[in-house]
């Protein structure tokens, strides 16, 4: 049984900017060396191309309001409504493509799940993804869509349970608030406490509440 690694070179026609900490192309590097080790040509992988998302697929989860902004958004210039949707200068730029930078990323998390879910193998491994913060209508934390919560969302139309870790060093917010009040999903979070990093949440006292009560788990390090 094979394992997926989806990856596509259209992700370098995207750009945060010049000073901003997301650099797009930690992408090709990490491709580079992947390569390099040898990795794509053992027997148990295989490389998919990455098959941008449609409109359909983000609105599982996002509002269309939002969504629309997103593609004003996406010929580079900040409209008058971009701020009260978390977007503007600072951790969620505005930059020519944004829109079709979202499809991409959330295509390939679909992909994944499409991949695992269908049968066709144990993992699938999407190097862009994992934008945790992104919430309903709102950009956070350099995260414009949310691909885990959209794709957790497809397996959920499949019938599964979900357990989801997010071992990055920020609290996965937009992941736990989306299934908070769920018990089909388990969200587990490692991450640098609330009191000392962004965004500020992930404390130990959040476990859920109604049917998700105890499906939220937080473990803040300092």
């Amino acid at each position: 049984m094979k394992n997926a690694f989806i990856y596509t070179d259209a992700y370098l026609h995207y750009d945060y900017g010049p000073i901003h900490p997301l650099q797009i192309s930690r992408l090709q590097l990490t491709y580079d060396l992947i390569q390099a080790y040898h990795l794509l040509d053992l027997p148990s992988v295989q490389l998919l191309p990455t098959i941008q998302a449609n409109e359909e697929d983000l609105a599982t989860f996002h509002s269309r309001e939002y969504l629309d902004v997103l593609k004003k958004a996406s010929d580079g210039n900040l409209s008058g409504d971009a701020y009260a949707f978390g977007l503007g200068p600072g951790d969620n730029p505005i930059f020519p493509g944004l829109f079709d930078w979202s499809l991409w990323i959330t295509g390939a998390t679909l992909q994944a799940i499409d991949y695992v879910g269908s049968g066709k193998g144990e993992v699938a491994f999407n190097i862009a993804g994992g934008l945790h913060h992104a919430m309903k209508s709102r950009a956070s934390g350099f995260c414009y869509t949310n691909d885990p919560v959209i794709g957790i969302l497809k397996l959920l139309r499949l019938g599964k349970r979900v357990a989801y870790i997010d071992i990055d060093a920020h609290h996965g917010d937009g992941v736990q608030a989306a299934f908070y009040k769920m018990n089909r999903v388990l969200t587990i979070s490692l991450h640098e406490g609330g009191h000392t990093l962004f965004p500020g949440t992930g404390f130990e006292h959040e476990i859920g509440e109604g049917e998700g009560e105890g499906y939220s788990v937080n473990l803040p390090f300092p």
